[in-house]
């Protein structure tokens, strides 16, 4: 089932056309022949062919250049003929040729089954019908190919039932009933030395002598599932050949026979036409209006025969919500932000309700190839739910040029619905400037004056706008309330190369209070959060200062003090006659001048 599934993917690999796919079954350890279809335009003369193995190990390219290493593989490779000398489980999966300058592919997947495989079955490539006491000969199927390119001779051929003789040359002069059954086909080839064989299935069917003796059911298939809409009317043909007149062709549900009343919901009609060779019946089994009852049930269409009664039973199955093709993503015309040099994966998405819908890239008006060597390309990748296939087309750059960034790119939905597409184009990302704050410095110390209004800018820049500055006070935030007693104010400039922040600390009136604080500038990025750390000081007062006021003060005061001081001797001289002795001319002079200077005083 998952070879199937892989199969599947392949035929609609996107940027491809295929030709066609077939299956090639093959005994382990025989020779598996595998085949490129031809078409117009190129013949097996001229044209190159190149073989790829999507093998579950691995992926090779087989071609003319490398045939000294296939033969040690045991791979033979001539234009459309690939050769694997000894199949083994390794080598079961897809393959797909194509021609040189065509981007058509077909697809060939090898089952390879052991003896035990119950899939074994699957190697019956023909049939034959023969009649009783007529000649008959067996024809397997040959591949016929020319193998005088790589000296391979045929050796011979064997055609025998198993348990049995082989007829000779696998010709019955006279068949007989027991002859039916399976035969299996051996061809033996001589190549390098060695034998290498070729198998494949019969079936002999062996028959009443024609015309006397026929009964066959022809459509549908047993075990056929027909897909139904509820509510529908639906007609199904059962189609039959015999040779005698008397048998019947009928309908049956379940056990119960389907009556021929046409207002019935569930009924059949039955008709046949006589020739001269054989009686055809056609049974239709007709829904007026398909329930929920009858998607339950098994009908059986049953031929009744003197010969032999044969049967095929059918169901019906509910079709499954349409779901319109669409791309789920990328948008139309989305930019994508990319660096030169770089590895980028677009993905493109998609839901469908049809396995032929394809999802492919186009760079301009030129399909993007799935060659993962080249500079850019894209892979496919499927899933099949019960309800919708999901659908990825990933195109991949494996380094970004200046030429990629000036392509459009389209992810395009083929349906059979509805076509859909979306385009896309690659920008150059600006230079990246990593956030940072440029001031203060981590741990400046403010030298203020208490009670003044003192203003700090912490200023940043950085290359995105959602980048945030602000400060903190210990823990806190600092509000951008303007009325409290700190605030900050925050404002920027959005330049081309790069952003400018600003958030300016305001201290109203400073306090003590503010001086016992740490305040924090802090740069939140998603890049990278920085921050610095900032404190208050009281401003000292300076010696220089310090001793200038002294020596002013020192002026001013002594001269009042000796003033002062010879007023209080003179007043004791005066009122309390502290002298015993006359003044001295000096000592009089002295203090005629004082008593001059104060009366002169206002």
């Amino acid at each position: 089932m998952k070879g199937k599934i892989l199969l599947v993917l392949l035929l609609f690999w996107p940027g491809v056309c295929p030709l066609s796919f077939q299956e090639v079954h093959v005994k382990s350890g025989e020779m598996a022949v595998l085949q490129c279809p031809s078409y117009r335009g190129y013949s097996d003369g001229d044209a190159e062919v190149f073989w790829t193995s999507h093998t579950v190990d691995e992926m090779k390219l087989f071609n003319m250049s490398t045939s000294a290493e296939q033969r040690q593989m045991g791979v033979l490779v001539h234009g459309r003929i690939l050769v694997i000398l000894r199949a083994s489980v390794n080598h079961q999966g897809n393959y797909s040729c194509s021609f040189c300058n065509s981007s058509r592919r077909s697809w060939i997947n090898l089952r390879v089954y052991t003896v035990e495989s119950k899939e074994s079955g699957k190697m019956i490539q023909d049939s034959k019908t023969c009649y009783t006491d007529k000649s008959c000969t067996l024809y397997c199927h040959d591949e016929n190919i020319l193998f005088d390119t790589w000296n391979i001779t045929r050796n011979s051929t064997t055609c025998h039932k198993e348990g049995e003789p082989s007829p000779k040359d696998s010709y019955f002069l006279s068949v007989k009933k027991e002859d039916s059954g399976i035969y299996t086909c051996t061809w033996s080839y001589l190549y390098d030395g060695q034998i290498y064989n070729m198998t494949s299935m019969v079936k002999l069917d062996v028959q009443p002598s024609e015309i006397t003796k026929k009964a066959v059911i022809i459509s549908p298939e047993n075990s056929q599932e027909f897909d139904v809409d509820l509510d529908s009317t639906v007609v199904i043909d059962c189609k039959a050949v015999t040779s005698s007149d008397t048998d019947d062709l009928f309908w049956l549900s379940g056990d119960s026979f389907v009556e021929t009343n046409s207002t019935l919901p569930v009924f059949y009609n039955y008709t046949w036409v006589n020739s001269t060779e054989e009686i055809s019946m056609t049974a239709s089994l007709v829904f007026r209006q398909v329930s929920e009852e009858d998607l339950s049930k098994n009908y059986t269409c049953k031929l009744q025969s003197d010969y032999e009664t044969s049967f095929v039973t059918i169901t019906l199955k509910q079709n499954e919500t349409f779901i319109p093709p669409m791309i789920i993503s990328p948008k139309k015309n989305q930019e994508f932000d990319v660096d030169l040099d770089s590895t980028v994966v677009i993905d493109c998405k998609a839901v469908t309700s049809s396995d032929t819908d394809d999802l492919f890239w186009l760079s301009g008006d030129s399909f993007v190839e799935t060659n993962s060597t080249l500079p850019v390309f894209y892979n496919y990748t499927w899933v099949n739910s019960t309800e919708e296939i999901s659908m990825t087309a990933s195109l991949v750059f494996r380094q970004v040029s200046e030429e990629d960034l000036s392509n459009n790119y389209t992810c395009k939905l083929q349906s059979d619905y509805e076509t859909s597409f979306v385009t896309i184009t690659l920008k150059q990302n600006e230079p990246f400037i990593p956030p940072v704050i440029i001031l203060p410095k981590n741990k400046q110390e403010f030298e203020v004056d208490l009670d003044s209004t003192v203003v700090i800018d912490c200023k940043a820049v950085t290359s995105s706008d959602i980048d945030d500055l602000f400060w903190l006070s210990g823990d806190s935030f600092v509000e951008t309330n303007s009325t409290l007693p700190v605030f900050y104010n925050y404002t920027w400039v959005n330049s081309t190369e790069e952003i400018n922040m600003t958030a300016s600390l305001v201290f109203r009136q400073v306090s003590e209070e503010d001086l016992s604080n740490n305040y924090t500038c802090k740069l939140q990025s998603d890049y990278q959060t920085s921050f610095v750390t900032i404190t208050l000081k009281q401003k000292a007062v300076s010696h220089l200062a310090m001793g200038l006021c002294i020596f002013l003060a020192v002026l001013v005061v002594l001269p009042v003090a000796i003033y002062t001081m010879f007023n209080i001797i003179l007043w004791l001289q005066k009122n309390l006659g502290f002298y015993h002795r006359a003044p001295d001319r000096e000592t009089a002079s002295f203090e005629d001048s004082l008593l001059n200077r104060n009366s002169r005083r206002p």
